[in-house]
């Protein structure tokens, strides 16, 4: 049976700065920028690091990335669609979900900002923004220190993957 998808708003970098809830997470790991860009436009990767996710479906990949969209299947069959709408393999890569199967959720984007500490080594800076309604939003906030600490372990296994790639 199809998941009915629901409308998400679409938001801007500026969105970060002001989300009504937010988990921010950072890791350095021991890779080039290039290979941490190559991972974040695979798929693979991410289903390999992020373990909440089951599929990734690209639709469309843009040469820059700007515009590039995916369909994300997640643990627990929720689905949602993503748009990448900043791209800069020099140092930051967000994208917003234009529509979901969580009916309370109206915004959910992601943001990854990495620089290079040194020779070998990439400071990764990850966000995740969302606003819900009603008591999603109010349980996400009690939630909070449980969703940092899992997409902690995310980080540190992604560089795991990029430190034994």
């Amino acid at each position: 049976m199809a998941k009915t998808l629901y409308p998400y708003k679409t938001v801007g970098l500026d969105y970060f700065e002001r989300a009504p809830f937010s988990v921010t997470v950072k890791q350095s790991m021991q890779c080039s920028m290039p290979a941490l860009v190559e991972s974040l436009a695979g798929d693979e990767s991410w289903l390999t690091w992020a373990k909440g996710l089951r599929a990734i479906t690209w639709h469309n990949k843009t040469p820059d990335m700007i515009g590039s969209t995916r369909r994300v299947e997640m643990v627990g069959n929720d689905i949602v669609e993503e748009t990448f709408f900043h791209w800069d393999p020099t140092g930051r890569i967000a994208f917003y979900v234009t529509e979901g199967s969580l009916k309370p959720v109206n915004v959910f984007a992601e943001n990854y900002v990495f620089k290079q500490v040194d020779a070998q080594t990439i400071e990764l800076e990850w966000t995740v923004a969302i606003e819900a309604s009603g008591i999603a939003g109010f349980m996400m906030k009690m939630f909070k220190p449980v969703m940092k600490m899992m997409f902690q372990g995310w980080l540190k296994n992604l560089k795991k993957q990029m430190e034994n790639a």
